[in-house]
């Protein structure tokens, strides 16, 4: 038994959410890639940008270095 089962017996913390050795050995390049696609996706990150510096000037920063077409939704506070 490992520490968090032992420390939360009925919890869902007690699921290490790393995995196993024996999980992480069953990932493959397929996998990785899949995951990838699902989640690393900009409609899934927030970023904050603090300093001076314009919306637009921003905008065309990260407009001119993205492999995505520049129609991403834009959220100011």
């Amino acid at each position: 038994m490992g520490l968090l089962e032992s420390l939360f017996h009925a919890h869902p913390m007690r699921i290490d959410i790393a995995g196993t050795v024996e999980s992480i050995r069953r990932i493959d390049s397929a996998a990785l890639h899949e995951c990838y696609k699902a989640f690393y996706h900009p409609s899934n990150m927030i970023l904050f940008v603090v300093g001076d510096v314009s919306e637009d000037e921003f905008f065309s920063f990260v407009d001119a270095r993205s492999r995505l077409p520049p129609s991403l939704p834009r959220r100011t506070a």
